[in-house]
Formats: C-alpha cells, structure tokens, sequence
C-alpha cells in the first residue's frame, strides 16, 4: 500500500514537472520571438534608413475605397522611403485635409531587411442621413437647406458644421434678426450604421430694429439730409404725435408774434421729422451689405455737392433700447469745391468753345464729380464729349480731366 501510493506521488511530480517544462520553453520561446520582433522594429530616430515599401494596408475604415485613400497618402508601394522622414508626416497631412477621418495614424506593420510594410489606421467619419430643424417654421426648411448646400449622405466634418451654423446666422442676420442663435447637435442613427443626424435648433429671437442713426460733425449738411441719402438703411418708424408737441406750441406762439415765418417753418419741420417717421415700404433692419453701400452713397452725394474731400472717418453699431441698436457716423464735410478756369489741351479737331458748350460747366459752379463725368462720357439724356468724337470716327477717343484746386474752388483741364 505504502510502495503504491509512493508510486502515485512520483508520477504526480512526473507529471508536473513535464507541465512545467513545457510552460517554460513555451515561455521562453513566446519571449525569443518578441525580442526578435522587438528588435526588428527599432527605429533610430537619429539616423534615418532608406526602405522599400513592401505593402499598405488600411484599418478601421468600412465604406470608404482603399485605393483612394492610398492614392490621396501619396505613398505607393515600390517607393522608396527613408523613415523616418517628412513623407510620411505629409502622407499625414494629406489624409486629413480630406475631412475623412477623425484620427490618421501611419505604423509600422513590419520590417523585413530593407523592406518595409505599413499600416495607415483611421478612425473613418460618419455620414449624413437627414437634418431634423427646431425652432423654424415648415416652410423654412427648404429655404435653410438651399443655403447650407448640405446633401444626405456627405461626411459629417466639423467644417460642414460650422458653415451651416454660419449661413443659417447669416440668412437671419440679413433679415434683421441680429441676436439669432443656432446650436447643432450631432446624434447617432442606430438604424443605420457609421450615420447621423444633425439636430439644428434655430432660435431667432426678436427682430433687432434701427432705433436711431446719429450723424456727428456735419456741419454745411443738415441731419436729416444725410439720412435722406441712405436709400435702405432707416431708423424704426415712429408716431408719437404727443411728445414734444408742448415745445412746439410755445415756438409756433413765439413765431407768429415775432413774424418770424422761418422759424415758424424749421419748428413744424422738425417737430414732424421726429415723431413721424413711418416706414411703409422700408424695413428698419440693419443688413451689414445695403449699410455699407449707404455708407458709399453718402459720400458720393457729398461729392455732388462740391465736398470732393467729404469722407465718413467713424461708424459706430450699438445696442438702444427694447433690444435695438443705434448707429453713429463720424463724417469729416472738408472743404466745399467750385468750378473755375475750363481750359482744354490737345483738342485740334473741335475749338475749345464748342467743348465748352456741350461740358455745359461755367465758372463758379459747385464742383460735381458726377456731372463732369457724364458730360465727358455718355450722357444719357444729352451728347457729351466722348460721343462727339467717336460719331466722327475718333474710335480711341479720351478725356482725361485733371484738376487743380485752391482753398475755394477747382479747374479742370482735360
């Protein structure tokens, strides 16, 4: 009994003593194979070494074409690479200019001798499936999806994102809704694999209204005037025919008893252009597009009235009250400019007082840009200079009109 269990204990050892053995060379053999893999793999960065690309592979990417993602790297198997080396980094690059993947990463795979074979892993972005709206009416949907240029089945790119953020701002903005606000959430289709849906929520909030538009420094042209001349931009309408209307009772009595029928005209005037502005057929709403061609047009009217140095040194937006805003423009008038001496140089074909007659500018007219223009070239309404050589057959025809001034007035010799 003693000899049989003895027996039993010895081959138990045996036993385990095989097991163990076999666990240790699997053991050292698992580790000879990892240091030699290891050591295949070690890259000395401080001296580059030239390979052969052996092979690409591509990883985590489902829907899109290997071909073209190999063909976009600018690697190509054959090539000659030195690693490390900016090619690959610019392979990089390449690859996620593209917008198709979030992350870009180049391993790699394998090093055989002086071949190499690499392994370019992206993490592949999702694709479009429909663009659900909050906030907007129905009939805006259409409208906002022809601005954003969005297609279903596009790769969702946080660029895409914010150009639809920012054209849906801007088709708001434009209709003076300046406080709109746009969020888009970016939700995971489960019926779908690698889709989404964006979530654009728009909360336009209250139309931001022009509640005043303040002129400052003008001095030869009146308030009022200058607004004229801005043909969209306008103050929100007003009709408040109570206010002030006690101030002009007492100027009107004061007036009438003074004779002073002016006075009696400038109060009246005024007291209407404050409390009745009403605006029929012309939005108040600041569209940044039409202000800044007012801006121009406002100039360009200074011009016609003789201040050729008329320019707009400041312009200020900001918040009035109940939500509108106010706008100031700064405009430095300069000098006001007169015509004077008209003389006329190189003409031999026409005398100078046949010239004169069609420019049909005298001497001590305000200085008008626009009117010597049109009189040097097509007049529309009447013949002008260009016109009269070019019936002639004067075909490279030209005036040139150069101006020199004092501190009042301005010759022109063309």
């Amino acid at each position: 009994m003693l000899k049989k269990n003895t027996n039993r204990k010895f081959l138990r050892m045996t036993v385990t003593k095989s097991v163990l053995c076999v666990f240790v060379f699997l053991y050292i053999a698992t580790n000879i194979s990892i240091a030699q893999n290891a050591s295949s793999f070690k890259v000395d960065y401080s001296k580059p070494k030239e390979y052969e690309i052996a092979d690409i592979t591509i990883s985590g990417i489902k829907y899109l074409d290997i071909n073209t993602i190999i063909m976009i790297s600018g690697l190509n198997i054959g090539d000659k690479i030195q690693i490390p080396s900016d090619k690959v980094s610019d392979a990089i690059r390449k690859l996620w200019n593209q917008g198709l993947a979030e992350n870009v990463r180049i391993e790699i795979a394998k090093i055989e001798g002086d071949k190499v074979f690499l392994n370019v892993e992206m993490t592949e972005r999702p694709r479009l499936r429909r663009i659900i709206y909050s906030g907007i009416r129905n009939g805006e949907i259409n409208t906002l999806n022809t601005e954003i240029g969005v297609s279903t089945g596009e790769i969702v790119t946080s660029y895409l994102q914010s150009r639809a953020k920012y054209r849906i701002k801007k088709h708001y903005v434009d209709k003076g809704f300046l406080n709109c606000e746009v969020n888009i959430r970016q939700v995971a289709d489960t019926a779908q694999e690698n889709s989404v849906f964006l979530h654009i929520d728009v909360a336009k909030n209250n139309k931001v209204k022009i509640y005043k538009i303040n002129i400052v420094d003008n001095q030869e042209v009146s308030d009022y005037k200058v607004r004229s001349f801005m043909k969209e931009t306008k103050e929100k309408g007003v009709f408040t025919p109570l206010k002030g209307l006690d101030d002009l009772i007492l100027d009107v009595f004061s007036s009438t008893l003074r004779l002073n029928f002016s006075g009696l005209i400038d109060s009246t005037t005024n007291y209407a252009r404050e409390n009745f502005k009403l605006r029929l057929f012309k939005g108040s709403k600041l569209i940044r597009d039409n202000y800044e061609d007012d801006q121009a047009a406002i100039i360009e009217k200074y011009n016609s009235l003789g201040f050729r140095d008329a320019k707009i040194i400041n312009d200020s937006v900001y918040a009035s009250r109940d939500g509108h805003i106010n706008i100031d423009l700064t405009i430095e008038e300069g000098s006001k400019y007169y015509f004077r001496n008209i003389t006329w140089v190189g003409n031999t074909k026409y005398n100078s007082e046949l010239l004169s007659s069609i420019l049909k500018i005298e001497k001590g007219d305000i200085y008008n840009k626009e009117r010597l223009e049109t009189s040097l070239n097509f007049n529309p309404n009447d013949i002008d200079i260009s016109s009269l050589y070019l019936d002639d057959g004067y075909l490279f025809f030209s005036a040139n009109p150069a101006s020199f001034s004092d501190a009042q007035s301005a010759s022109t010799t063309s």
